[in-house]
């Protein structure tokens, strides 16, 4: 069991940084896996044609129509709305999913051998090829970020750090993390202060009263 637990510390120790060359290997390869594993004859359903529809309506309008549908999201698809239909809707489709592939690489190379994080990562694909609306798709692809961020210099996370909101603008999915997320820091911090060392010098006695005192003295 010892040899078990050494081999597992060892695979989940934190990675040396991706090198330019493995960072266009492992896109290129991503970008194949993408291809091969997406499900074909695929179509999207009511909930993301929801925040296509309330992108229309941040457009004509100016206002969100709907707070939950996530207003990051929202904004994001207005950089397709001068595309004409299906290309817009295909354009934002592979945008999306390949932003979050290569962060849910990122976040598992932190922990993981290159072909280790590029086959979980292949692994999910399937998954998240079909996943609705694609807010959810961005905001578990900024979750994988605020992972990975936090791995590389965990001292530095704030009460709510910028990847983590980011996730929960695109989706209200991800409000539990951020509320999670505090949490937590205000506990760290607040185990972390130092405590006042006990004055052992100050009496503790309790008086007694001054007729007691007479009469016993």
């Amino acid at each position: 069991m010892q040899k078990i637990g050494d081999r597992l510390t060892r695979l989940l120790a934190i990675q040396r940084p991706i090198s330019r060359t493995e960072g266009v290997v492992a896109l290129g390869l991503l970008v194949g896996a993408f291809y091969l594993l997406t499900p074909r004859y695929w179509e999207p359903g009511g909930e993301t044609w929801k925040q296509w529809a309330a992108a229309r309506i941040l457009r004509t309008t100016g206002g969100f129509p709907v707070f939950s549908l996530g207003p990051l999201y929202v904004v994001y698809l207005q950089l397709f709305g001068w595309l004409p239909f299906p290309v817009s809707l295909q354009t934002e489709y592979v945008l999306t999913r390949t932003f979050c592939y290569v962060a849910f690489f990122l976040m598992l190379r932190r922990l993981l051998p290159p072909l280790s994080a590029l086959i979980l990562t292949g692994a999910w694909i399937p998954m998240l090829a079909t996943l609705e609306p694609g807010g959810l798709v961005a905001g578990s692809g900024f979750l994988a970020l605020y992972v990975w961020a936090s791995l590389r210099s965990p001292s530095r996370a704030g009460y709510v750090p910028a990847f983590l909101l980011a996730a929960s603008l695109c989706h209200s999915a991800y409000w539990p993390f951020v509320l999670g997320h505090m949490v937590g820091v205000w506990l760290q911090r607040s185990l972390a202060q130092p405590r006042q060392p006990l004055d052992v010098t100050r009496s503790t006695a309790v008086p007694r009263p001054r007729l007691l005192s007479r009469i016993m003295s």
